[in-house]
Formats: structure tokens, sequence, C-alpha cells
């Protein structure tokens, strides 16, 4: 949620707000927000992935019958395609690799991407709390 929230704040408030503060000045806003805020993003990534984990694990839900033969199966499936959608996303325009800087040009996009497919997660893993094993 924090990353998420923070994600959003950029997208929807800050982002827009800075594009009326001259150009120097702006670069470097969003420096100082980097700074701070993708190391943010990657413990969250990695938080998320090590809690899955642990969770699937002891759910002892990762077998195929139970992720190809259940409806709970299906949406957990899902929810993980589509965290790795997300995470993969987000790496890309938050890792300091100048092969990379084509994404964090096109940022916004992705930002994009990034909430909606967060808010889907978020409804299948609400689903998962009342779908039987």
């Amino acid at each position: 949620m924090l990353a998420i929230g923070g994600t959003s704040f950029v997208l929807f408030v800050l982002g827009p707000t800075l594009r009326r503060v001259p150009g120097e000045a702006q670069q470097q806003i969003f420096a100082g927000i980097r700074t701070r805020f993708f190391p943010i993003v990657w413990g969250c990534i990695a938080v998320i992935l090590l809690s899955g984990l642990a969770a699937a694990g002891s759910l002892q839900v990762l077998r195929p019958q139970v992720l190809f033969g259940t409806t709970y199966g299906w949406l957990l499936t899902t929810k993980i395609l589509l965290a790795l959608i997300l995470f993969t996303c987000a790496l890309l325009i938050t890792l300091p690799n100048e092969g990379l800087a084509r994404f964090r040009a096109r940022a916004t996009p992705y930002q994009r991407m990034i909430v909606s497919i967060a808010v889907i997660i978020i409804l299948i893993a609400t689903s998962l709390r009342y779908a039987p094993r």
C-alpha cells in the first residue's frame, strides 16, 4: 500500500503540479523524490515477494492441483502473474541502470499501469479470502 500510495501521489498530484515548475528545478525535485522513494519501492517488492512465498508455503497452495484445479488457485495464479507484471514495470522505471533510461522517460504510462494493476490485485486478494481452497 505504501508503494502504490506513493506512486498514486506522484502520478495524480505531484507530477501535474511539478509540470508548472521550470525545467531544472523540476529535475532537481524529481531527483530528490527518486533518491527517497525508489528504495521504498524496492523494499516493498522484496517484502511482498517474501511474505507471499511464506504465505503460499504455509497454506500449501502452490501445488498444481490447487493452482489449476480450483477457483482459489486460478485467482491466486492470476494475482501472481499480475504482481510479476507490476514488479517488472516498477523495476523498469526505478532501477538506476542507464540502459533503462528509455523506460524512465515514459514513466507516466507505467505508473498508470502499476496503479491499475494494483487495484485489480487488491480486488483479487479480497476475493481470495472468501474462495474455498
